[in-house]
């Protein structure tokens, strides 16, 4: 009924803690138990924080001694305190220090979380699951720390009609935040309409000077005519299904990297067979391995080429010869030549 209640019930699962039991609590929390975050004065956190290239580099605080070096590649400061509740807990279930940099390091993430399907000097595309005011200002706050000075755009599908109608005044603080605000019609799951409450209804509380009300279908038509780098689509519904497309109506195509003679690689693709090989990612100086796959589907020999990796996590393979260069990134290939898919 209110936030009291609220408070009472997680005290009541608090309760149910076995003697000797663990329980760590956010810093931003008023409940007992062992607090973790940002602040130096809680039990459980991180210091020397450093975003570079997308990615975090920190220390690593538990009551009080420091774990060096620790390197995290999903940007946004809920993501690393997450990233952090994990860390205390592995620890805590006596897994090694030694042990846990390298897990950290290789987390892939989960999907649509901060999925980042496009980020090239033109163009910036992600996708997540944010669907409550919080968490669109969470993901807010993780673009303007990974983009800065940029204009940002944000397509997103309003979850439940009561939702809607209960936290509107908080969407639109959320929203307004945004330089370009695409509304879509909300999505109903469980629920029938409810009177008055409509996304024509929460557009007209967000403060911003482009704002509209747009089809799924529409936005990748709003991102070209608009035209900022940094997009983002965000929501529960169904609004996933349009990633794809938006994908693939932005595709990278001959995206040009010069030839880096400390990152060469001869890459021998047969025709008619797979070809998998592993090119070491360097990101603040630690040394991870992605393997990808690349099929040459035309009769011919062996070609070769050289591999370039931006700081979004892309592998740009510059194919000598064929005058086109191949974006590879999460397993997927995106170019324009029609001997390669």
């Amino acid at each position: 009924n209110n936030i009291d209640d609220l408070k009472d019930t997680f005290n009541l699962f608090i309760n149910k803690i076995v003697p000797n039991g663990l329980l760590i609590v956010s810093e931003q929390l008023s409940l007992k138990g062992d607090k973790y975050g940002f602040n130096k004065d809680s039990k459980f956190n991180v210091q020397n924080i450093v975003l570079s290239n997308g990615s975090y580099s920190f220390d690593l605080s538990i009551n009080g001694e420091l774990y060096p070096n620790f390197n995290f590649n999903h940007p946004g400061k809920h993501n690393l305190s997450n990233a952090l509740a994990a860390l205390i807990i592995a620890f805590k279930l006596n897994c090694k220090i030694e042990d846990l940099k390298p897990a950290l390091h290789s987390f892939k993430g989960v999907q649509r979380r901060y999925s980042i399907h496009i980020n090239n000097k033109d163009l910036v595309y992600i996708d997540d699951y944010a669907h409550h005011p919080e968490e669109i200002s969470a993901i807010y706050d993780s673009l303007v720390e990974s983009y800065p000075n940029e204009n940002y755009l944000v397509a997103f599908q309003p979850h439940l009609y009561s939702r809607t109608r209960d936290l509107a005044e908080d969407f639109a603080t959320a929203l307004s935040q945004f330089d370009a605000v695409i509304l879509l019609e909300i999505y109903p799951a469980r629920e029938i309409p409810i009177k008055g409450i409509s996304s024509e209804w929460l557009l007209e509380k967000i403060d911003s000077n482009h704002k509209t009300i747009s089809r799924k279908s529409d936005i990748s038509d709003h991102i070209k005519n608009i035209g900022y780098r940094v997009n983002i689509t965000l929501g529960a519904g169904d609004i996933a299904n349009e990633v794809e497309q938006i994908k693939q109506d932005h595709r990278v195509v001959d995206v040009h990297i010069p030839p880096d003679q400390d990152e060469s690689i001869e890459i021998g693709l047969d025709a008619r067979q797979d070809a998998n090989f592993q090119k070491p990612f360097y990101n603040n100086q630690n040394l991870a391995f992605v393997n990808w796959g690349l099929r040459r589907c035309v009769e011919s020999t062996n070609v070769y080429g050289y591999a370039t990796a931006d700081p979004g996590g892309f592998y740009t393979y510059n194919l000598n010869g064929t005058g086109v260069d191949v974006v590879v990134q999460d397993s997927g290939l995106q170019t324009d030549h029609p001997d390669f898919y």
